[in-house]
């Protein structure tokens, strides 16, 4: 499913795609990630992220992505994320993968439940990004969140078609449709014994999140976020040779360019 805002403009001219706004231009590049993850209970049913939007340029041609990774070993109700804001305003759901049932660990939801969602053109400062749940049961399970700034975006179509793929093997390996010019982001989630998984393909990691969740490590999450450049098919890689695999799944998606 690619997702294309097809005359849905965060701003009040179409001037600013042409005209006057041709001096605007940017190259599309990656900014900056801040992630967390928190141990989802009967009690806690949120995660908030101190998120910064950095003015980097003049262009107003942003995008704000909230990447979420959660385990659904656990026994409660759905693990579909109920809303995410940022600053008390509510972000636009994008897509999801993994089934909204708990305790799914077989094809294709390989115990995971993964989520984008998104803001074109963020207010520039710190604000708080707040990912809503139903919660699970007492003992718990782990969620990780990643909040990207990109800038040079398109802001009319934005986004390629986003592709995941599941493993039970220390090699994840996923090939997202791009082109030359564009910026492929992934996420993995996996549960267990993540921790010596690194990017392979050329990626470049971004961040980092291990051992969220309680003591239990069936209910871990652990996830990794990486970038690549566009061609016309790009090839997302971790590897995790000699280590406990156990499930996991990867996601990417492709940005376009303004």
């Amino acid at each position: 499913m690619g997702l294309t805002l097809a005359g849905i403009s965060p701003f009040s001219s179409a001037a600013v795609y042409s005209g006057a706004a041709a001096a605007c231009v940017e190259p599309l590049a990656f900014v900056s990630v801040q992630s967390g993850g928190v141990n989802l209970t009967d009690v806690v049913t949120t995660l908030t992220l101190s998120n910064v939007v950095i003015a980097a340029s003049t262009c107003p041609l942003r995008l704000q992505l909230a990447l979420i990774a959660r385990e659904n070993v656990y026994v409660g109700p759905s693990t579909a994320i109920q809303d995410v804001t940022r600053g008390g305003v509510s972000m636009t759901f994008g897509f999801s993968f993994g089934s909204t049932t708990p305790i799914s660990c077989g094809p294709p939801s390989f115990c995971a439940r993964m989520e984008m969602w998104y803001i074109l053109n963020p207010l520039v400062g710190t604000e708080d990004i707040v990912v809503t749940t139903l919660g699970v049961d007492a003992a718990g399970a782990g969620i990780i969140a990643s909040a990207w700034q990109f800038n040079g975006v398109n802001q009319i179509a934005p986004f390629g078609a986003e592709v995941a793929a599941g493993s039970q093997t220390e090699q994840h390996s996923l090939n997202v449709p791009s082109n030359i010019g564009e910026l492929v982001v992934a996420w993995i989630h996996g549960r267990h014994n993540h921790d010596l998984t690194e990017p392979g393909g050329g990626q470049t990691n971004r961040y980092t999140e291990l051992h969220h969740g309680p003591a239990s490590t069936d209910r871990h999450a652990e996830s990794k976020g990486a970038t690549l450049a566009g061609a016309s098919t790009v090839n997302v890689r971790w590897d995790n040779a000699g280590n406990n695999q156990d499930e996991s799944i990867t996601v990417g998606l492709s940005l376009r360019p303004a």
